[in-house]
């Protein structure tokens, strides 16, 4: 897991919590779609997107991962908001935006703004702020319902918990994005990467279009831009996805699918890893019965 320095000097083990889930679930999102466009196994088991998933798999459920971590998270965000509510401020740090329900900042944000850096931080902000507040008011809700702890958090988990940390997480994620682009100096680098800030961000608006609809922050004009937005920016960013990962690319011995190594020969490097297996010019065990059909 990846740990990140707090308010106060410390690891802070929630936001690692929290930061763990959403990157798990990119990563199995990310693999899954690499295999619907290659289609089957990744047009072949021998480019391993198969098995990528399935190792993938084994991160999501072990010991009941990211479910325990992410409620961790929610648990240290309902206690920030807890304290709020009772006039204790944020130390600064992940969560010093945090509002109680009835001051959240409704930030008018134009069309022509939305993909602005300071807009998407305003977004993120503004979605984490509803959720904490609905999710302590559900949780207090349930708490007269139930009558104990224990079945008011499971009854509070699915629909307003869990959206609330990962959401958290992706706040997060666009700070420290945003924080990278402010410190790259280079301009063309530097509109690539607000290119990319921008497509992860409107996917993530476009797909909780009911919170961002809350209080009248976002329109329905908005949501129609940013999907025209997220159109353009796949084109564009087409244009550059091959230089991006060959900077980050993974070492060709470590990786090992001949669809992706760095010599950029798919079709010669998979029928070089076709042609080595084993058995590969030996007739298969059925061929007997394909010959009767004739």
């Amino acid at each position: 897991f990846f740990f990140f320095q707090a308010e106060d000097g410390i690891r802070d083990f929630c936001l690692s919590r929290g930061l763990g889930d959403v990157y798990k679930r990119q990563v199995q999102r990310g693999l899954q779609e690499a295999r619907e466009v290659c289609a089957g196994l990744g047009y072949s088991a021998y480019n391993r997107l198969g098995a990528y998933i399935d190792d993938n798999n084994v991160h999501l459920t072990w010991e009941g991962d990211n479910n325990v971590l992410l409620q961790q998270a929610c648990k240290y965000i309902n206690d920030t908001y807890m304290k709020l509510l009772k006039g204790t401020k944020p130390r600064g740090g992940s969560l010093s935006f945090l509002q109680p329900g009835d001051k959240i900042t409704v930030q008018d944000i134009s069309v022509e703004d939305v993909g602005k850096l300071e807009s998407i931080r305003a977004i993120m902000q503004f979605r984490v702020n509803v959720l904490a507040h609905s999710s302590t008011m559900k949780l207090q809700q349930n708490m007269s319902k139930y009558g104990n702890n224990f079945d008011a958090w499971n009854a509070s988990l699915q629909y307003y918990f869990k959206p609330l940390g990962l959401a958290y997480g992706d706040c997060y994620c666009a700070g420290e994005f945003e924080r990278v682009i402010n410190s790259t100096q280079d301009p063309s680098l530097k509109a690539i990467f607000i290119q990319m800030l921008q497509l992860w961000a409107f996917e993530i608006i476009e797909k909780d279009q009911h919170v961002f609809s809350q209080m009248n922050f976002l329109k329905e004009i908005h949501f129609k831009v940013i999907r025209e937005k997220i159109q353009e920016l796949c084109y564009s960013l087409s244009r550059e996805a091959y230089k991006i990962l060959d900077i980050i690319a993974i070492p060709d011995e470590i990786l090992g699918a001949p669809i992706g190594l760095s010599n950029g020969e798919m079709y010669k490097n998979f029928m070089n890893v076709v042609r080595q297996a084993p058995g590969c010019y030996e007739r298969p065990s059925w061929w007997k019965e394909l010959k009767g059909l004739q």
